[in-house]
């Protein structure tokens, strides 16, 4: 049996950058697998940023293809629409060694990223005044929300 991917986040773990983006655990766990490891401690806000602009992307059909990259290790996750309903994600270890695959719908994935975006802003609300990263994910998270009721 197939579950679901989940992309997770430790809000406790967030700490804004020294001199670059806020830092914290973010991971995505499908079928018991922690990828690219369970409390994986990246730039959350640039790469759920990500996230959300790829979902758009691909399901919008600006992209059929979309690639998001986790900053300091050789993981991505792709994205790739099959059709009007449906993706694939694969959890790649740069650059083709496929850890896991899945294929989920669109309006699952749009859901589930635009409540991880939602998650992540409640987890430090006073960010958004200072932290660019921060301020690119909230306008992404709006992009994909507006397009998602469109």
């Amino acid at each position: 049996m197939t579950v679901l991917p989940i992309i997770l986040i430790r809000a406790a773990s967030i700490r804004p950058g020294r001199s670059g983006p806020a830092t914290g655990d973010i991971w995505i766990e499908v079928n018991s697998h922690a990828f690219p490891a369970a409390r994986w401690n990246d730039f959350v806000y640039v790469i759920t940023a990500r996230l959300l602009e790829a979902t758009r992307s691909v399901c919008e059909g600006r992209n059929r293809v979309e690639c998001v990259h986790f900053m300091e290790g050789p993981y991505a996750l792709h994205l790739e629409s099959l059709s009007q309903d449906l993706l694939e994600l694969r959890l790649l270890e740069r650059p083709t060694k496929v850890m896991e695959r899945i294929t989920v719908s669109k309006l699952y994935l749009v859901r589930h990223v635009i409540e991880t975006g939602r998650r992540l802003l409640e987890a430090w609300p006073d960010a958004v005044r200072y932290s660019g990263d921060v301020r690119g994910m909230e306008s992404e998270l709006a992009l994909l929300m507006r397009a998602s009721v469109s």
